[in-house]
């Protein structure tokens, strides 16, 4: 009946590589001696909400949608979306190397559940996934 996904990427960009750190606290210190703003992503987060009863609260508020940096920037998603997409789609959208050499997160199922976009909003920029099998990425 609901679901809320969230993604919140870090604000810094932080490499634990590097040997020279013992902790997160030397790695910051450091940081901030050296070049802060060096560090700084400035990503938004992003938050795919699914309520069936939302449609009905509020005019413009979609059962299914994704908020960007805004809670008033909603846009229209084909319906709810499983965790194998969500998984899916920050690993291959913000951590792409990663995701490459990942089978474990590459297998997650995908679950395709009833469409809940309305006409309306099918007008509208959206987001929409076809239920189809995938090739093995």
């Amino acid at each position: 009946i609901k679901h809320r996904l969230c993604y919140y990427p870090c604000p810094v960009n932080v490499d634990f590589r590097n040997e020279e750190y013992e902790s997160f606290v030397d790695f910051i210190e450091e940081a901030i001696v050296r070049d802060p703003l060096s560090l700084l992503r400035l990503r938004s987060p992003m938050r795919f909400d699914f309520d069936i009863d939302g449609v009905n609260v509020k005019e413009n508020h979609s059962s299914a949608h994704l908020h960007i940096n805004d809670e008033d920037a909603r846009i229209p998603v084909y319906g709810p979306i499983s965790i194998g997409h969500f998984a899916r789609f920050v690993g291959r959208h913000f951590y792409g190397s990663e995701w490459e050499e990942s089978e474990a997160l590459k297998s997650w199922p995908l679950r395709f559940w009833k469409r809940t976009i309305s006409k309306n909003e099918e007008l509208e920029v959206h987001l929409n996934c076809l239920q189809m099998v995938l090739p093995p990425s």
